[in-house]
């Protein structure tokens, strides 16, 4: 029997290449009249907030650039934005980055029009629905530059905090996305292979979250499919278009996928790696995949033979030792685009080991279908250091 659900993308999305000559016009069709455009140093570098700028511009839309997005999203960062946009009347804003430039732009959204102490101080009881926002978002259109977080179609993006002195949703919809390849082409190649990955693990923990529909099932393993064919090649000629078309395309369905159905371990355990070791999110995420695969194989023998196939593994779900087989070749691929281990970025066994109580408390580690307890998180964590050196 099929398992039913809510099938939902939150904001429509504009795909393909030259679409970021569209932003203007939809940031009006949003009602935007004077807009500030959220980025970093890095993407002003490579002029593509120009091409944003002048569409903008274009449009009638007042356009203000803000440079200031900071990796991770830190919650000052936060502040410098909100102060910016309150001071410039700003009435809707554009992300336009990476994951963090895009995080920053949802996350301000919500944070201009609302008491941002307050926010910033409780955000477990607004994002446990406790408390609820007293005002709406501005809108915000997202345009993402690297293809891995898929922010442009999920329903929260992720804080610096430093009152939990951890990464924290926040809930927060994106407007509109536009998806245009392009903007990609010549992103180095570490900085593909990370983001390619976090698109990776989204649409692998989607399969596994206790809220996945077929639907999100659907557009999970077509973007495994493509990554696995794609993201070795984006990351082996970094000026080649071909690949970074469906790379985007791939980091899309992911975001969709896991938007619906959730994500659980992988990102609990990537959430606290990542910010303490000061890691990459993708980076981060990457080296969950096998292990949560290990698990899939488990308890959810079907999907993971599905997986292997759309990996290009000739495996049915009676194959003997069924999630590692698959769990090896993820991590093939990943050592085929230059994931680091955590060994290599100078992390113990026993730090890592440390870990296991705070995922097996954390809520997020629960929303994976199958039951956690102290005993699967140290196993977990122990196939995550063992078995990626």
């Amino acid at each position: 029997m099929l398992k039913s659900g809510v099938y939902t993308q939150l904001a429509p999305i504009q795909f393909g290449n030259g679409s970021v000559e569209m932003v203007g016009e939809i940031a009006k069709n949003l009602g935007i009249n004077k807009a500030m455009v959220i980025t970093d140093a890095g993407v002003v570098g490579v002029g593509h907030d120009k091409k944003v700028m002048a569409s903008l511009e274009k449009a009638g839309v007042t356009a203000l650039l803000w440079d200031r997005a900071q990796p991770e999203c830190p919650d000052s960062a936060l502040r410098e934005a909100r102060t910016f946009a309150l001071e410039h009347q700003i009435d809707g804003l554009i992300g336009l980055g990476g994951g963090s430039s895009m995080d920053t732009a949802k996350i301000s959204s919500i944070m201009i029009p609302n008491d941002i102490d307050d926010i910033l101080n409780h955000l477990n009881t607004y994002l446990f629905g406790e408390k609820k926002y007293a005002n709406p978002a501005l809108p915000v259109v997202l345009v993402p530059t690297t293809f891995g977080t898929g922010a442009e179609s999920t329903y929260c993006g992720v804080v610096s905090s430093e009152v939990e002195n951890a990464k924290i949703g926040v809930l927060c919809n994106p407007s509109y996305g536009i998806v245009d390849p392009t903007l990609a082409v010549g992103l180095p190649a570490q900085g593909t292979a990370f983001t390619g990955m976090d698109a990776f693990s989204h649409a692998l923990e989607a399969l596994g979250g206790k809220k996945n529909t077929p639907h999100s099932d659907l557009l999970a393993y077509e973007a495994i499919r493509l990554l696995y064919q794609w993201l070795p090649k984006a990351c082996q000629d970094v000026n080649a278009l071909e690949p970074r078309e469906y790379t985007a395309l791939a980091s899309n369905f992911a975001g969709i996928s896991f938007s619906e159905a959730g994500v659980h371990i992988g990102h609990c355990t990537a959430h606290f790696i990542g910010h303490d070791f000061h890691m990459a999110h993708g980076w981060a995420c990457a080296l969950n995949v096998p292990p949560i695969i290990e698990l899939m194989g488990k308890h959810f023998p079907e999907k993971t033979a599905a997986l292997g196939r759309a990996m290009g593994l000739d495996v049915s779900e009676t194959a003997s030792n069924l999630g590692k087989t698959v769990a090896n070749e993820a991590r093939a691929l990943m050592r085929r685009v230059g994931i680091p281990s955590l060994a290599a970025h100078g992390v113990s066994r026993e730090q890592t080991m440390a870990y296991a109580p705070m995922i097996n408390e954390n809520f997020l580690s629960h929303a994976f279908d199958i039951e956690i307890d102290l005993p699967l998180c140290e196993a977990y964590l122990a196939s995550l250091y063992d078995n990626y050196m």
